[in-house]
């Protein structure tokens, strides 16, 4: 055998196995439940069935969607308002808002995580308000977030009541399996192995009386909102101007506008508005991360002018701004360069507070 053909035949092995295991890795670790249903005994069942029993617990290692799914089955709140959207709203409850609402915020939420939560939601509860975070990455075609697929089934019923036409698109379960080779997913499983084996959290679900923030661990109230730890709600602007570039970046490293995206997020919006009071919440940066947006991140701001223009076109109600200086939001009121504090989103929830 001469030395090329061995070389390919090593290589062809080497490729085909280094395959096989990122592929089972992928699919036995299953960091989003992708390829197996969530058990009722799972640790966001757990949560979400205490959490529906107490005031408080403290977060520990999940996948939020799942625990969302889960709040929505076992809940027995009834609330006049459905928050979803990103971490960027996560601080929005009885703190900053006087209605009776619940959070289902996620983080990196998405138009499909929106489709996915607000029919289970509205299934299940009578809100007469909805408000829909409505982040930069919105209509991103290279977002990169992936984690709406834990959501996957949910999404694909949802939508073809939102989009009929959605039901016969081949792409939305076939696309699934690419994730068995994604170089994001592989991270996802990779980061799941070492909090499952390595930094394993074993402590038993705890729920608290007491919203008081924790030293290291974050708390879910009741109605959804979340309180931060000490450790990462105590840090100075030092340590923030260090990571504001990350914040400006996330999601948003590359865009390509997405036809798929706008058109979802258009006919969810059409499909709401006809029988409930619909909100688009635009959660701002920290002053320093915009700043450095209309230096060099335009895009942002075109996103921002692109919602206002489809939300007034029917007649849906836009609250807050990218821009912190609309609603006086100053270097103090954000945990970093994207989480507005309680203060900053009590006074762009104050618009609501007023009239509804």
């Amino acid at each position: 055998m001469n030395t090329a053909k061995r070389f390919i035949i090593i290589f062809t092995i080497s490729v085909t196995f280094l395959f096989l295991i990122v592929s089972s890795l992928n699919y036995f670790v299953d960091p989003l439940n992708l390829f197996s249903d969530s058990e009722s005994e799972s640790i966001e069942a757990k949560l979400a069935r205490t959490l529906a029993a107490h005031q408080n617990i403290v977060i520990r290692n999940m996948d939020e969607r799942k625990f969302q799914l889960y709040r929505i089955q076992y809940e027995q709140l009834k609330p006049e308002v459905i928050i979803v959207g990103a971490s960027r709203v996560m601080q929005i409850g009885k703190n900053t808002f006087s209605k009776n609402s619940l959070n289902l915020g996620v983080s990196g939420a998405t138009v499909e995580d929106h489709v996915a939560l607000l029919d289970l939601a509205t299934s299940k509860f009578q809100p007469k308000m909805i408000i829909i975070g409505t982040d930069p990455w919105i209509f991103n075609k290279t977002s990169g977030q992936k984690r709406w697929q834990s959501l996957r089934t949910e999404y694909e019923n949802a939508i073809i009541k939102i989009q009929p036409e959605m039901a016969v698109n081949p792409t939305i379960s076939t696309g699934v399996y690419d994730q068995l080779v994604n170089y994001a997913y592989t991270k996802e499983s990779l980061a799941a192995l070492y909090k499952r084996y390595i930094n394993v959290d074993d402590g038993d679900i705890e729920y608290l009386e007491s919203d008081a923030p924790l030293h290291d661990y974050d708390i879910i109230r009741k109605d959804g909102s979340r309180v931060y730890n000490k450790k990462y709600a105590s840090r100075t602007q030092k340590d923030l101007v260090a990571n504001m570039d990350s914040w400006i970046e996330y999601s948003m490293s590359s865009y390509s506008d997405s036809k798929q995206l706008i058109n979802t997020f258009t006919a969810l919006l059409d499909h709401y508005n006809k029988n409930y009071e619909v909100i688009l919440l635009l959660s701002p940066y920290h002053p320093l991360a915009y700043e450095k947006i209309l230096e060099r991140k335009q895009i942002i701001i075109e996103v921002e002018d692109r919602i206002r223009t489809i939300a007034n076109s029917r007649g849906i109600q836009v609250i807050g701004s990218y821009d912190p200086s609309k609603s006086n939001c100053s270097n103090e009121e954000f945990y970093d360069g994207a989480h507005p504090k309680d203060v900053c989103i009590h006074r762009i929830m104050s618009k609501l507070n007023q009239f509804y």
